[in-house]
């Protein structure tokens, strides 16, 4: 059986880094819970719904973290827009091809 996370993704802005525990015990440290989730549930696929306000910056930056040049400079385009709420479909759809194969989710 699969499962598939879903989480949804919030507005812009000052994504500090957060301690969370879990039942078990077991603290994961993290900008984003739901990546945090996704790897303690072991979900096959992750759903992040957001919109062109969303923290989409965030998600790059956290998955840029020890990537090659190429994937950083995506988060690089992608701060200035995503903090004015001007995150075009197009950029969008950039995105997710680039997001997709690193998360190891099928769209």
């Amino acid at each position: 059986m699969t499962h598939t996370l879903i989480s949804f993704l919030g507005k812009a802005g000052n994504y500090q880094s957060t301690a969370y525990q879990f039942p078990d015990g077991e603290i994961a440290t993290t900008r984003y819970f739901g990546l945090a989730l996704r790897r303690k549930l072991q979900a096959d696929h992750l759903v992040m719904f957001g919109t062109s306000g969303s923290a989409w910056d965030v998600i790059c930056l956290i998955l840029a973290h020890g990537a090659p040049p190429k994937r950083k400079s995506l988060w690089k385009k992608l701060k200035p827009i995503v903090g004015d709420s001007n995150l075009l479909q197009q950029e969008l759809q950039r995105l997710i091809k680039k997001l997709l194969p690193r998360l190891r989710v099928a769209p």
